[in-house]
């Protein structure tokens, strides 16, 4: 969207002359429309001057200090080293216990077949 060429507050163009004023919101009214009752001093609209935008930068500020923690990358290393220790000891004795059954397996297997063979040469 282009800049106007005329004088601006807020976004919205100003008219030194009221009847051009008038036929702009003839034409688009809804960009005139004041949405609150202006005599109320809580309602009339505050130009982003230098105070009201170093007070938003203030309280903006306030809120992300209140909302961010910093990591304690330390404390994340230690945790991810000790998960990581905890897994490579879980697999080592997941391998251990495996080897542990498959032998069993394999000794099961051996005596099935020293059984099947003494059946036959009998």
């Amino acid at each position: 969207m282009l800049a106007p060429k005329c004088p601006t507050f807020n976004g919205r163009p100003t008219f030194a002359n009221l009847m051009y004023l008038k036929k702009a919101q003839y034409d688009k009214p809804c960009l005139y429309e004041i949405p609150h009752d202006q005599s109320d001093p809580a309602n009339r609209l505050i130009p982003d001057g230098e105070e009201t935008l170093t007070l938003e930068k203030e309280r903006r500020s306030k809120l992300n200090k209140d909302l961010v923690n910093p990591y304690n990358y330390t404390k994340l290393n230690n945790m991810f080293d000790a998960l990581a220790l905890k897994t490579l000891n879980d697999s080592f004795t997941f391998v251990h216990e495996l080897k542990k059954e498959m032998h069993a397996n394999l000794k099961y297997v051996e005596s099935l077949e020293n059984e099947i063979d003494e059946l036959e040469s009998d």
